[in-house]
């Protein structure tokens, strides 16, 4: 179990995290039946064998959950998303689910 956030931005953008999201240095897999990204930083200290994070593409944003096993890797990898939601949104929200 982890910690899900909620990055909320322009809903006519999502689609482009796709690519972005298949194009990073963090992308490990897809997995199409939960429609979920798995991510993790290489060399990254962890605790398990678990993805660092999660996320799914939503209508309105990105579900984003850290799976609680590199602290360091996983906050990489939302400054990464929030940054790339910057690009594409003039304004997000992050809420804790």
């Amino acid at each position: 179990m982890g910690i899900e956030y909620k990055i909320s931005c322009d809903p006519a953008k999502v689609h482009l995290f796709d690519e972005f999201l298949r194009r990073s240095p963090f992308f490990e897999s897809y997995e199409p039946k939960y429609k979920r990204y798995e991510l993790r930083f290489r060399g990254v200290p962890k605790t398990d064998d678990f993805p660092d994070a999660s996320v799914a593409l939503e209508i309105d944003g990105i579900n984003f959950c850290d799976n609680l096993t590199s602290k360091a890797s996983a906050a990489m990898i939302l400054r990464c998303i929030i940054d790339e939601a910057l690009r594409h949104s003039d304004k997000i929200t992050i809420e804790e689910r």
